[in-house]
């Protein structure tokens, strides 16, 4: 089954398509895999992999959780997933009923795929969202190639069984929804005897129209061409970028009066690179390996709308001080900066301040009960995406 949920509502929505694969039937410690296999040299180049099936987990919980019933404006239509892991995976569909999910190959994905498309093809004014979380290769500047479940299955055609990314984004310029998202959780290198092939194939779901369509589209990369993208350093949780992403698609940006605040597809991108290099997005202080994000888009103004939301959200902040010693003896305080009205305030501690606050002009000062070290106020202007502020502090 691949249909988690769907609200059977008329008109224009979000219809969401999300693909985690972890476990790989021919790689090394596939269920397949066979030592040997006559013309497989591919096969040991790949690994099983912990991350995926947990983060399209977390994506899918926080599109039913956050984006259901958004008054005033676009809410998650539909939600088709395929997640191939150990064990299968269950999730909470229509009415709180369990929902069994995958597995991703090439037929799963089909099936998920083409459920999607007409979904997003039956109004304009859909949003049409892609995530995929999983291996991936891309030999210099040819296509992505996104690797399924069941890659591999035939050693001498090894990516008959993947997807080729690049042409079912151009060939969703054929679907009618205006408003596209596509997010991709994988890597973008080869193994290098890939290099002297003459072609690489992969299947393509759709073709490429010959003239391209005026829309509105994203297309965000984990990491940028050439490079890996690294799964969660602590084994089983969730990937850094998909964790960008979730926080950016609750993160709008205000228009220019104010009234309307709205994740488009000009702000997403730029929003998520930027998370990915906030230190506030991971909390335990584990320092991840370095991984850019890369996105290119099309617009026909100022971007189609993803989301939008009656109110201003709180903005995430992240307070440290310079240099780091005293911050266990650092008492904070976050005020605005005209009233002095106090919004939060936390006591010593030996990690840096992480928490949200209003938008618009704020004051953080650091003060210190023994005296042993001044530090200074300072204006912070809080609008999304994130802050990241070092405090100086002098040592009396």
């Amino acid at each position: 089954m691949t249909t988690v949920w769907e609200s059977g509502l008329a008109g224009p929505a979000v219809h969401a398509l999300v693909i985690g694969v972890g476990a790989y039937d021919w790689f090394l410690g596939g269920t397949h895999h066979e030592k040997g296999r006559r013309g497989d040299w591919l096969s040991k180049e790949f690994t099983q992999l912990a991350s995926p099936p947990v983060s399209a987990r977390a994506l899918c919980e926080g599109l039913l959780e956050g984006f259901r019933d958004l008054p005033g404006g676009l809410s998650l239509g539909s939600l088709e997933a395929v997640v191939s892991a150990k064990e299968q995976m269950i999730l909470k569909g229509d009415d709180g009923a369990e929902v069994p999910l995958g597995p991703a190959t090439l037929e799963g994905v089909e099936e998920a795929f083409l459920s999607w498309y007409d979904r997003c093809d039956s109004d304009p004014d859909n949003v049409a969202l892609f995530f995929f979380c999983g291996h991936g290769v891309q030999v210099g500047r040819g296509p992505q190639i996104l690797l399924l479940q069941d890659t591999g299955k035939n050693s001498h055609g090894y990516f008959r069984t993947a997807l080729e990314l690049d042409a079912l984004v151009e060939g969703m310029e054929g679907n009618s929804a205006r408003t596209q998202c596509f997010f991709v959780d994988a890597c973008r290198f080869a193994p290098e005897r890939l290099y002297r092939e003459k072609e690489v194939r992969a299947t393509r779901l759709l073709e490429p129209l010959g003239r391209p369509i005026t829309r509105d589209r994203v297309v965000l990369h984990s990491t940028q061409r050439g490079a890996k993208a690294h799964g969660s350093l602590e084994g089983e949780g969730v990937t850094h970028f998909t964790e960008a992403v979730l926080r950016a698609l609750l993160t709008p940006e205000s228009d220019s009066a104010g009234a309307a605040w709205t994740v488009t597809t000009e702000t997403v991108g730029k929003f998520v690179r930027e998370l990915m290099a906030w230190p506030g997005l991971r909390p335990d202080g584990i320092a991840m390996p370095e991984q850019h994000c890369d996105f290119s888009s099309l617009s026909t103004s100022k971007g189609g709308v993803l989301f939008s939301f009656e109110e201003a959200p709180p903005v995430p902040f992240h307070f440290d001080t310079s240099p780091g010693e005293p911050l266990s003896e650092a008492e904070w305080t976050l005020m605005d900066r005209e009233t002095r009205e106090l919004y939060a305030s936390r006591l010593p501690m030996p990690e840096p301040w992480i928490g949200d606050g209003p938008v618009g002009w704020a004051r953080v000062e650091v003060s210190f009960a023994d005296g042993r070290f001044r530090g200074r106020g300072d204006d912070v202007w809080m609008q999304a995406p994130c802050r990241a502020r070092k405090v100086e502090v002098h040592e009396l």
